[in-house]
């Protein structure tokens, strides 16, 4: 065409003032989810509903095991209950805020290629800090609790690693908590 445009296509129109790169606002619906999840008051008898943590004292801990050793699925249940039991009165937050994952018959070792010993590797996430008395605390009521129900794990071969978060990092939902 005449503006020495081969493909005949029209060109997008171009800004008449240079734009800047603005963060959009949230949208009225994230905004209405964050605030519904900050407003809503614990509720004891659904532990399924989520209300954020008020204070660091919520650390709000996701707990992953990761062992070679089979159980059922009725003792991995029994197994997320009772590490859940465990950890909420130490951290000092909710039931419904700890989180437990359990993944077992997993080819797991502890560097020597064997997976057929008994061995298990545990990951804390925690949404604040923690002491080195709270993580060796957490470690110590942990540790029988898994002796208990993988049949064959010594301590020797049982790894717990903690890590550290923040609730910017965290979403429920749609809504970051932080």
């Amino acid at each position: 065409d005449r503006n020495g445009n081969p493909t005949g296509i029209p060109p997008l129109p171009q800004p008449s003032t240079p734009h800047q790169l603005i963060p959009p606002a949230p949208s009225p619906i994230t905004l209405m989810i964050r605030q519904s999840l900050r407003s809503q008051p614990p509720n004891p008898s659904a532990p399924h509903r989520f209300s954020p943590p008020k204070s660091a004292g919520s650390r709000m801990p996701t707990v992953t095991v990761v062992t070679n050793v089979e159980i059922s699925m009725a003792e991995a249940k029994k197994l997320v209950g009772t590490v859940t039991n465990c950890l909420y009165p130490i951290v000092k937050c909710p039931a419904g805020h700890v989180h437990v994952h359990v993944l077992h018959s997993q080819p797991v070792s502890f560097g020597s290629g064997d997976c057929d010993t008994p061995c298990c590797h545990t990951r804390i996430v925690c949404a604040d800090e923690t002491t080195k008395e709270l993580r060796n605390e957490m470690a110590a009521k942990i540790q029988p609790v898994l002796e208990a129900t993988l049949t064959g794990l010594e301590a020797g071969r049982t790894q717990v690693m903690f890590e550290r978060t923040s609730p910017e990092y965290i979403a429920i939902g749609a809504a970051i908590l932080g």
